[in-house]
């Protein structure tokens, strides 16, 4: 990632606005982009509290209720395997492998849960989950793009 330094040093900040960089490595946002950085942060935020709430198209493969046990827990091209029998079908790659803190979200949700029953509950949580996390990889891709034009 472009700002790992700065994440590494401190808390997540906008660095000086208008002032002109004066060494290699500094980082300059304009006035322009300090707004733009105002308004991915308020998506986010709203996004994070679960006050916009975007489900991604998440399926259950077989909808029936026989087997809702997550036991073995497998990823593969778009699809969570939760046992021998049951899957989710429909989530991203990127999303599978979103990472906060060093730990994988879905992943680490799921082995938190291993050896619960899959509720509709839960299913909703993890389709919210999910559609979170592929916006919040939209925004920072937004803010990535901005920095390499």
């Amino acid at each position: 990632m472009r700002f790992n330094e700065y994440l590494k040093r401190n808390y997540p900040r906008v660095p000086a606005v208008n002032s002109p960089k004066e060494r290699d490595n500094d980082f300059h946002v304009s006035e322009e982009m300090f707004y733009v950085y105002v308004n991915a942060g308020e998506r986010l935020r709203k996004l994070h509290l679960k006050k916009n709430r975007i489900p991604a198209n998440l399926t259950i493969e077989p909808n029936n209720p026989d087997n809702l046990a997550i036991t073995d827990i497998r990823y593969n091209n778009t699809v969570l395997n939760l046992n021998s029998t049951l899957c989710i079908s429909g989530i991203p790659e990127d999303v599978w492998s979103y990472r906060i803190g060093g730990y994988q979200v879905l992943k680490k949700w799921f082995k938190t849960h291993k050896g619960e029953t899959l509720t509709i509950d839960k299913f909703e949580h993890i389709s919210e989950v999910v559609g979170l996390i592929a916006e919040t990889i939209k925004v920072q891709e937004e803010l990535e793009e901005m920095h390499d034009n």
